[in-house]
C-alpha cells in the first residue's frame, strides 16, 4: 500500500500569506515556479543564483563565506560592547 505524501503549500502560497516579503521577492518565487513548470531543474536554478552571487560579490556563498561573516559580526559586537562600556564609564 502506498503511503500518501502530505501536501505542502508552494513557496508562493506561503509568501502570499505573509506580510514580510517584498513584491520583488514574491515575483521571484512566482518566476521560479514558472521555470520549474517549464522543466527547469532546481539544481540549475541554484547554480545560476550562485553564478550571479559570484559575479556580484567575487566569492562563493558557502559555509566559508558565512563563517567569515559570523567572525566579522562577532568582532563588531565586541568593539561595540567595549565602546558602550567606555561610554558608561565616562558618565559616572
Amino acid at each position: 500500500m502506498k503511503t500518501k505524501r502530505p501536501q505542502y503549500p508552494s513557496a508562493h502560497e506561503v509568501m502570499l500569506r505573509s506580510p514580510i516579503y517584498t513584491q520583488s521577492e514574491r515575483e521571484f518565487v512566482r518566476d521560479v515556479e514558472r521555470a520549474a513548470d517549464l522543466g527547469v531543474g532546481f539544481g540549475f536554478m541554484q547554480q545560476v543564483a550562485e553564478w550571479e552571487w559570484l559575479h556580484r560579490h567575487g566569492h562563493g556563498w558557502g559555509p566559508n563565506y558565512f563563517g567569515r561573516r559570523i567572525e566579522e559580526l562577532e568582532k563588531q559586537v565586541v568593539r561595540l560592547e567595549r565602546a558602550l562600556a567606555r561610554a558608561k564609564g565616562k558618565k559616572r
